[in-house]
């Protein structure tokens, strides 16, 4: 007959044995599962690319407050502040029903000195049409998402779109010797937009735009069809629409 308190002896050392096989067995089992989860992502890829989106737009609306500079022009240059809203349908479709800028501008110095010093045509025949407030319409498609390294431990998040719409400018007609028009003449026309979006926050982006305003303008008293490319840079909000 077997003492008691043997029995009970053996009864743990049997259960420390089992036990202690089981422990062996799922770390085996860890490891394997381990490996072969590395063995699939490198021959297939990463279960979640790299490339994912981060920051979502996708019905939601964007605010932006933003600044406007032309220095392109022979004739004039121009700079103003303004603002806009975009409905974004998806990550790759959006609307900006409105985009607003109110500028203000003078004649370059090639128009005051070399032209109008050096022509007999009178101060009136020498007008050039700057515009004063700009609005517009547009259809944005973001065919481009991604990341940029900017330092070791952080990642930049930008997208790149494109956009097509039309222009209302109101011109205001200005003479070399800094007299201008009173009244304003209104001027449709198309605009071409090419953009980044730099993701800070959630709801935050830091945005670059060049904007082409095609339309019909007033130079040296004659009215003909010009490109009026200006930069744009400003910081946007978003709002969730639903």
């Amino acid at each position: 007959m077997i003492h008691p308190r043997l029995r009970e002896t053996q009864i743990l050392a049997t259960f420390a044995v089992f036990a202690s096989s089981l422990t062996a067995h799922a770390q085996t089992h860890s490891h394997s599962s381990a490996l072969e989860h590395y063995q699939v992502e490198s021959q297939y890829g990463l279960e979640e690319p790299v490339l994912n989106r981060k920051y979502q737009k996708a019905m939601n609306l964007e605010f932006t407050a933003h600044g406007v500079y032309a220095p392109f022009s022979t004739l004039a240059q121009y700079s103003g502040i303004g603002g806009s809203v975009i409905f974004h349908i998806n990550e790759r479709h959006s609307i900006e029903p409105l985009w607003y800028s109110s500028t203000k501008g003078a004649l370059t110095s090639f128009v005051k000195k070399d032209v109008a010093e050096k022509t007999a045509a009178s101060p009136k025949e020498m007008g050039i049409e700057l515009p004063r407030s700009m609005y517009a319409f547009s259809y944005f498609f973001t065919p481009y998402y991604a990341k940029m390294h900017v330092t070791e431990y952080t990642v930049t998040h930008f997208d790149m779109y494109f956009g097509l719409g039309a222009a209302l400018v109101q011109n205001q007609e200005t003479f070399p010797d800094n007299n201008f028009n009173s009244t304003f003449t209104d001027r449709w026309g198309a605009v071409l937009t090419a953009g980044t979006r730099v993701f800070m926050k959630p709801r935050f982006a830091f945005k670059m735009e060049l904007r082409d305003l095609i339309y019909k303008s007033k130079s040296f008293g004659s009215v003909s069809t010009d490109n009026h490319l200006q930069m744009a840079a400003g910081l946007s909000v978003f709002f969730n629409s639903l």
